[in-house]
């Protein structure tokens, strides 16, 4: 089964690929794209099988057996296989995020509707903020102090714009400061705060109660309640929207 050699640096370069290609199948198990898994399934099946007979297919096929050699023994091949991992994981992230938004973009509010917002200002100065709060701040509340904090951004124009109501400006601000920020919540029926992974939260449903914010599996029982954001680093994204929506 293993060779020797330039043989052995053929299996090698073929189980790294089988090696990888578990890895993100592994990691990604449970999500909604199956043919992109059974894809990742195949090829770690059909490279790890190469590289087991790779001492009998070398010899079926000398012309590949040659270039195959020659390429794997080059350290230019495995700098290509490390980059062409990379970009699949960046890919991947990229599409997680991006199926994020699109998904909890439309997603409904569950329960009562929450009444109209009364207050439009804080009574603090921005760079007070941090002192009024707790550690964690609820998504909901956090919304709407960085709305306050942004009235006269293109972002709140936006936001207001495309609104029919001021539950549609807490969620579509709630949207952005998840897109940007690191959110906590309480796996149910834990009481304790942990980090969500941001891409854990792209398999996940936002759904808007009437005075919380949770996280619901799509695809299994999990669920985090009680979304929050920590307190400076809310502070800082009200300042980067103030500077980036101008």
């Amino acid at each position: 089964m293993f060779g020797t050699g330039e043989a052995l640096a053929v299996q090698l370069f073929f189980w790294t690929i089988t090696i990888t290609a578990l890895a993100m199948y592994a990691t990604q198990a449970g999500w909604t794209h199956r043919l992109f898994l059974h894809g990742l399934l195949l090829i770690a099946v059909v490279t790890f099988f190469i590289g087991a007979f790779w001492g009998r297919l070398g010899g079926i096929v000398p012309a590949a057996s040659s270039f195959l050699t020659g390429a794997v023994t080059s350290g230019f091949a495995w700098i290509g296989l490390l980059l062409f991992v990379f970009s699949i994981v960046l890919y991947r992230e990229y599409q997680f995020r991006k199926e994020w938004v699109r998904t909890n973009s439309r997603a409904p509010a569950i329960g009562p509707q929450p009444q109209p917002l009364v207050s439009t200002t804080l009574s603090v100065a921005p760079s007070n903020i941090a002192k009024e709060l707790p550690d964690l701040v609820p998504v909901r509340e956090a919304a709407r102090i960085a709305y306050e904090q942004t009235r006269t951004t293109t972002l709140a124009e936006d936001t207001e714009r495309d609104s029919n109501s001021a539950d549609d400006i807490i969620k579509g601000y709630a949207r952005v400061l998840m897109a940007i920020s690191r959110v906590h919540g309480q796996k149910v029926p834990s009481t304790v705060y942990e980090e969500i992974n941001s891409v854990r939260l792209a398999r996940f449903n936002i759904e808007y109660l009437e005075d919380s914010v949770r996280a619901v599996e799509r695809e299994g029982s999990r669920v985090y309640a009680n979304l929050c954001f920590d307190k400076n680093q809310l502070v800082e994204n009200i300042a980067h929207i103030n500077r980036a929506y101008v």
